[in-house]
C-alpha cells in the first residue's frame, strides 16, 4: 500500500506531479539509495527527466515523504 504524508500531498499539486509517477518509482526504481534514519531515495527515469522520491518502508507498505524532478542525476 502506498500513502502519503500531508506535506507531500501540498507538494504533488505545487510541482505538477501524478500519484502514478510517484507510486512507479518506488515500486520499480532505476535506482534505490539509503538516506538518513529509515529514509530511502527512489530515482527513476521518466521522460527526459529523473524522479527522485524519498520514502519509508515497512513491510509492503510505503510511506512518501515528498517527491520532485532532478535537475542533474550524480551517477
Amino acid at each position: 500500500m502506498v500513502t502519503y504524508t500531508k506535506h507531500c500531498e501540498i507538494r504533488i499539486k505545487q510541482r505538477n506531479l501524478k500519484k502514478s509517477y510517484i507510486e512507479q518509482t518506488v515500486l520499480k526504481p532505476d535506482k534505490t539509495i539509503d538516506s538518513f534514519g529509515k529514509r530511502k531515495l527512489a530515482q527513476k527515469k521518466l521522460f527526459d527527466k529523473t524522479l527522485e522520491v524519498v520514502f519509508i518502508q515497512e513491510n509492503n507498505d510505503f510511506i512518501i515523504i515528498t517527491a520532485y524532478w532532478l535537475t542533474e542525476v550524480k551517477e
